[in-house]
């Protein structure tokens, strides 16, 4: 059996009856597959069925397929627990580090003479013998310390499954009684290693090292102390011998220090490991000791008693000034005296993860969803590859939000109840589909002409790059990875709900890839020429057109306060360190805009991105430049002044009169008479000169 296969002795927990997708041959006792590409699928006629998962479901899956178990969406239940279990997950670490290596093997024996050979040379070293005098071959020394670094690396790689194997039972308790013996024998095999390797390990060095940490540092100097001393020259070689004299001072005073303490090992401490950042998609997880010298490796491996490997909490016990060092505050280990079962006791059982179950996720209907718990989001890190997606959560002091995992874990912390309604990859794939589709740039609309101020009011595509549209195309531009274009725009569709994008800021280098900003905000600046008063300034003269629908449109910045140092710019700008927006960034809105002339703004980027604008906020946006436009070309007084069609430019302005916000079609808008007022005024005008261009 490979030791990554699942078999039917594996509990399936609260998991067993779930309904899975099958594929098999015709027969009764055919193989069963969980994908239908299965390479041991070798027929045409191919009957695919929903099966509940159980042990016999399970004992009739092909080999091939039972190395992952059944296929499930990343981010529910039934995948994670699938994913913590195949692959180098639980099942194979199970079997890993249980005994010894058949390829790389050492006998108890070979350890010790290699130990002895290591420490006489140390002890032959400390007593100024001439290494020149012995007669013991380099090779023995060079294998003794080969052999010293495989057994410590053993040993670390053993700790590191036992961690991982540990952690994932946390998880999932059902597979406690079941993996018990596996685990035990893990643990044996793990304190041989220990053991072997502490013979490498000089407990009195250990001490000593320790007594020198409680001693003040010699007053060496902080320059070179020969420099500009010649090796030639008086003074020189005396430097050298003060400074060693200094030196085997202090190394005489922590000697004397660690003999006049008691060395027995009598303190009871509890360590716990630093925790590291696990991303198992992302190429493995680190070492469960890395960060760790090797004065604290020394002492794990010389006075560990006990230990929880998956809480990464070891219990020592030690002379006292290696707990008086182990319990500074600048440690590598979190230290506290006593034993790990008192903290236990004193933690609770809410020390324990929540086991992972049905309803956390999306295996059940929402009504069923049960609350989220740390625990339960530390599993979908831990085993699924799909974690750093946004969620819809549903709390009772929130109500239904979209929410990045961080913010979601930051409000847990504090007390927060509610549920996870869904991922972006639990979209409905009969919705997101066919707009994938429409997604996709073409070359009419890579053609398009941008909203920059000479195009053509008049032309269709004025504006476009402003618009919902084509924030979705600048996704799909900017993301390289072609399996990364539909979850980036799953997580645009699910981040356009969301009424403060800068809740979405885990800072500025946070989960959301700078494809999906640049989806949500537009790289242009905004023309508010025709929102602008008259005036005399011919050229930068405005129309005095409402905002209407354009006044809420978000403005977001970098810094839009003068009066602070540095200029704004907008999250998209190079100038800023990560682009993307943080919840320290300013929002604005287009009214604020427009009401205000002292913004400090970058050159380069305008110093604001605007989020995208609505069809509808698009549409008047078109409009009012077309109006505008027409007011333009009705100025009498406007230099280089070309002919116009008074016909054309009524038939214009009838179009605009009909413009009506979408939903509010007959109904009065913010500003709605402002704009009818200019449409009856420039209407009057051209007709004016229509009568002129008559007579």
């Amino acid at each position: 059996m490979r030791d990554r296969m699942l078999t039917a002795d594996v509990p399936l927990g609260p998991f067993e009856g779930t309904k899975i997708t099958v594929h098999s041959a015709k027969g009764k006792n055919a193989r069963l597959h969980v994908r239908r590409e299965c390479g041991q699928l070798r027929t045409p006629h191919v009957a695919t069925i929903e099966v509940p998962l159980n042990a016999d479901v399970v004992d009739r899956f092909c080999s091939g397929c039972a190395d992952w178990g059944p296929t499930s969406r990343p981010t529910s239940g039934l995948g994670i627990f699938m994913r913590a279990l195949g692959g180098s997950g639980l099942l194979h670490q199970l079997q890993a580090y249980a005994e010894p290596d058949e390829d790389v093997h050492w006998t108890q024996g070979e350890v010790q003479a290699a130990a002895e050979l290591l420490q006489s040379e140390r002890g032959a070293a400390d007593e100024g013998e001439d290494e020149e005098e012995d007669d013991r071959p380099w090779e023995a020394r060079r294998e003794a310390q080969e052999l010293q670094e495989q057994v410590l690396s053993r040993w670390r790689h053993a700790a590191q499954s036992l961690h991982r194997a540990q952690a994932a039972i946390a998880h999932f308790p059902w597979l406690t009684g079941w993996a018990e013996p596996k685990v035990s024998a893990k643990e044996r095999y793990l304190e041989t290693l220990r053991a072997q390797a502490a013979l490498f390990v000089e407990p009195a060095g250990l001490v000593v090292a320790a007594a020198a940490a409680t001693l003040e540092t010699p007053p060496l100097p902080t320059d070179d102390f020969v420099h500009g001393i010649r090796p030639n020259k008086k003074g020189h070689a005396e430097a050298l011998e003060g400074a060693a004299r200094l030196i085997q001072a202090w190394e005489d005073e922590a000697h004397a220090a660690a003999a006049a303490a008691d060395s027995t090992p009598t303190v009871w401490v509890t360590a716990r490991l630093p925790e590291g950042t696990e991303e198992p998609s992302r190429g493995g997880v680190p070492d469960v000791l890395d960060g760790l010298d090797r004065w604290t490796l020394g002492v794990l491996l010389t006075w560990t008693i006990g230990a929880d490997w998956g809480r990464r909490t070891l219990t020592l016990r030690v002379p006292a000034l290696v707990a008086a060092r182990l319990l500074e505050p600048s440690g590598n280990l979190v230290c506290e005296p006593g034993g790990s079962d008192a903290v236990a006791a004193e933690a609770g059982p809410q020390g324990q993860p929540d086991s992972l179950r049905p309803g956390v996720f999306d295996d059940t209907p929402v009504f069923d969803r049960q609350p989220v718990t740390p625990a339960h989001l530390q599993a979908l890190r831990n085993f699924s590859y799909a974690a750093d997606q946004l969620y819809i959560v549903f709390s009772t002091s929130g109500g239904a939000e979209v929410l990045p995992l961080e913010v979601i874990e930051r409000r847990l912390a504090e007390g927060w109840l509610g549920v996870l309604v869904a991922s972006a990859s639990d979209l409905p794939e009969s919705v997101i589909s066919p707009w994938i589709k429409d997604v996709v740039p073409t070359p009419e609309a890579d053609d398009a002409p941008s909203s920059g101020h000479g195009h053509a009011r008049q032309d269709g595509h004025f504006g476009a790059d402003l618009g919902l549209a084509a924030g979705a195309r600048d996704v799909v531009r900017r993301t390289y990875r072609e399996h990364d274009k539909e979850r980036n725009l799953r997580l645009l569709a699910m981040a356009r709900g969301v009424s403060d994008l800068r809740s979405l800021g885990t800072g500025r280098s946070g989960m959301l890839p700078v494809a999906v900003w640049e989806g949500l905000l537009a790289p242009a600046s905004l023309d508010l020429s025709p929102f602008r008063p008259p005036g005399a300034d011919r050229w930068r003269s405005g129309s005095g057109l409402p905002l209407g629908v354009l006044g809420q449109a978000q403005i977001y910045a970098t810094n839009s306060d003068p009066k602070f140092e540095g200029k704004g710019h907008s999250p998209l700008c190079r100038h800023t360190r990560d682009r993307g927006l943080a919840a320290s960034d300013d929002l604005l809105t287009v009214a604020d805009l427009l009401a205000r002339d002292d913004w400090d703004w970058c050159s380069k980027c305008g110093g604001y991105a605007v989020r995208r604008l609505t069809d509808t906020q698009l549409s008047y946006y078109r409009a009012a430049h077309r109006l505008h436009d027409v007011a333009g070309q009705l100025d009498d007084e406007r230099p280089h002044r070309v002919p116009v069609d008074p016909d054309v430019l009524i038939k214009q302005l009838e179009e605009l009169a009909g413009w009506e916000p979408g939903g509010h079609e007959g109904c009065d808008w913010d500003g709605s008479w402002r704009w009818y007022e200019a449409i009856r005024d420039l209407r009057r005008r051209a007709e004016r000169k229509r009568g002129q261009t008559a007579s």
